[in-house]
C-alpha cells in the first residue's frame, strides 16, 4: 500500500510513494513473488482502508501497510504485513533513521518480508532484493521526486519531472535508474504532443541507451530501449529482442509487462497481450487488447469497473469503445470528462476524439467547431498531424486524413506506432494507402 504521510505534509508526499514504490520494485525481482504496481494500489491512498478488504479486491494473499513521520532529518518508518485469509499480523517493525539511511532502511524492509513470506532466495536474488540504484541519498531523493511527478501525467509534471531526473544525474552521473525515468519523460512529452517529434525522439533513445550502457541488468532501461525502437523508429524486431530481455531480467515488473503487452497489440497480435496487460496490475489497461480485438463490449466492461467510484474522472479509451459500438452519446458524454479535466487541446487523445465522436455522432458543426480551434492553435504552436488525421477521419475525408498521417509519417511522430491497430481508423483500412503507409512502418498489412 502507499506509505501513509502521517504528517499530512504534501512536501513528503513524494517520499511516502517513493518509499512504497523502491519496496515495490525490489520484490518484483523474486521470481516467486506477484507484487501490486504502485499505480495499482495509488487508489486507496489516503483512504480509510481495510487490508483484508484490499487484499480480497486486489486478489492477493498479503498486505503491507507503513507509516512515514519525519521531523527535521529523523524518519521514522512503521511497517505491518498482514495476512489476508484472516487479518494476521504476519510480522511487523519500526525503523527510527536518519534521512540519509532511507536507501538502506528500504532494502531492509524488503530483505524482511521476503523472510517473513518463508521465500527461498538464492545468493542472486538476495542480491537483488537488496539492489541499490544509487548509493547517494540526494540524488535518490530527486529521482523520487521525478517519477512523483512523471505520475500526474501533465506537461507541467513532466517537465518539472524531468528537471529531478536531471539533478538526481549531475549528483550521481551513473544512475541508470534515473536515466531511464528520463527516457520515459521525454517520450511521454513526445507522445501527448507536448514536443516535437525529433526533440522527442533523440532525447528518449539517448536515455535509453546511456541507462542499458550504465546498467545492462536493469529491466526498465532495456523496456525504454525497446519503446525507443518501437515508437521512434518502426524496428519491430528490435524492440521485441528488448522487451524480452526486460522480462528475462524482471518477468514481474507492471511497466515492463505493460510496455510489452501495448507492443503486441501495436504490433497486431492482441491475443498475445492479454495475458501481459493482466501481469501490468493496472486495471484499465486489461481491456487495451480487447479494444484492439475489437471486443467492445468486453473492452467497456472492464474499463467501467476501473472508473468505479471515481464517475468523473473520463477515460478516452472508453469513449474509443463507445465508438466503436456505436454508442455515440455516450462517447461525448466521456469525452467531455476528458476535455474538462485535462484541459490540453495539444493532446490528440482530447479534443480530437471529441470530434471524432461528435462527427460519429452526426453533429458536424461541433467537430468543424474543434477543427478550427486546432487549425488556430497550430498557428501558435506545434499541434501533431495526427489530431488532425483523427478529426479528418471522423468526418468522413479520407484525402486530409491520409494528408495528415503522412505528415506524421514524416515527422516520425511517436503517437503513430498505434495507428495500425486502432479501431478509430477502420474505414481507412480498405485504402491501398493504409496499406502503403503499413509497409513504410515496417508493418505486414
Amino acid at each position: 500500500m502507499p506509505f501513509v504521510n502521517v504528517d499530512n505534509d504534501p512536501n513528503k508526499e513524494y517520499l511516502s510513494e517513493g518509499i512504497s514504490d523502491s519496496i515495490i520494485n525490489n520484490l518484483t525481482q523474486l521470481p516467486s513473488l506477484k507484487v501490486m504496481s504502485l499505480n495499482s494500489v495509488l487508489r486507496y491512498k489516503g483512504k480509510q482502508t481495510d487490508a483484508q478488504a484490499v487484499g480480497r479486491e486486489l486478489k492477493v494473499g498479503a498486505v503491507l501497510i507503513g507509516r512515514l513521520t519525519q521531523q527535521g532529518d529523523n524518519l521514522s518508518i512503521t511497517t505491518e504485513l498482514v495476512d489476508v485469509r484472516d487479518n494476521h499480523r504476519l510480522w511487523g517493525e519500526q525503523y527510527n533513521r536518519k534521512l540519509s539511511d532511507i536507501i538502506t532502511v528500504q532494502s531492509e524492509i524488503a530483505r524482511q518480508i521476503s523472510e517473513k513470506l518463508r521465500l527461498r532466495l538464492t545468493s542472486a536474488q538476495q542480491q537483488q532484493v537488496a539492489k541499490h540504484y544509487t548509493e547517494n541519498t540526494k540524488a535518490y531523493e530527486l529521482c523520487t521526486l521525478g517519477n512523483y511527478y512523471f505520475r500526474g501525467q501533465t506537461k507541467e509534471g513532466m517537465q518539472k519531472s524531468i528537471d529531478f531526473f536531471e539533478q538526481a544525474i549531475q549528483i550521481d552521473p551513473n544512475y541508470a535508474f534515473a536515466y531511464a525515468g528520463l527516457s520515459k519523460a521525454y517520450f511521454t512529452l513526445g507522445m501527448r504532443g507536448f514536443w516535437l517529434p525529433k526533440e522527442s525522439r533523440e532525447k528518449t533513445e539517448w536515455a535509453a541507451l546511456k541507462a542499458v550502457e550504465l546498467d545492462d541488468s536493469l529491466a526498465e532501461a532495456h523496456a525504454q530501449l525497446g519503446l525507443a525502437k518501437e515508437a521512434l523508429n518502426w524496428d519491430w524486431t528490435g524492440a521485441e529482442k528488448e522487451f524480452k530481455r526486460a522480462l528475462e531480467l524482471n518477468p514481474n515488473s507492471a511497466d515492463v509487462n505493460l510496455l510489452y503487452a501495448t507492443f503486441l497489440v501495436h504490433d497486431g497480435r492482441p491475443d498475445e497481450a492479454i495475458p501481459y496487460a493482466k501481469r501490468a496490475t493496472a486495471s484499465a489497461f486489461e481491456a487495451y487488447p480487447y479494444l484492439h480485438k475489437r471486443q467492445f463490449d468486453k473492452a467497456i466492461e472492464i474499463y467501467l469497473k476501473a472508473k468505479e467510484g471515481k464517475p468523473d474522472r473520463g477515460n478516452f479509451q472508453l469513449a474509443e469503445a463507445y465508438i466503436g459500438k456505436g454508442m455515440y452519446q455516450e462517447a461525448i458524454t466521456e469525452m467531455q470528462k476528458v476535455v474538462a479535466r485535462e484541459n490540453a487541446p495539444e493532446r490528440w487523445d482530447t479534443y480530437p476524439i471529441l470530434a471524432y465522436a461528435y462527427a460519429a455522432a452526426g453533429k458536424r458543426d461541433e467537430a468543424l467547431k474543434i477543427l478550427n480551434e486546432q487549425s488556430k492553435l497550430a498557428k501558435k504552436g506545434y499541434i501533431s498531424p495526427y489530431n488532425f488525421a483523427i478529426i479528418y477521419t471522423g468526418l468522413g475525408d479520407k484525402d486530409r486524413a491520409f494528408e495528415y498521417l503522412n505528415k506524421a509519417y514524416e515527422e516520425h511522430a511517436p503517437v503513430l506506432q498505434h495507428f495500425p491497430s486502432r479501431p478509430i481508423f477502420d474505414s481507412l483500412r480498405s485504402d491501398p494507402r493504409f496499406t502503403d503507409l503499413l509497409r513504410r512502418m515496417n508493418l505486414a498489412p
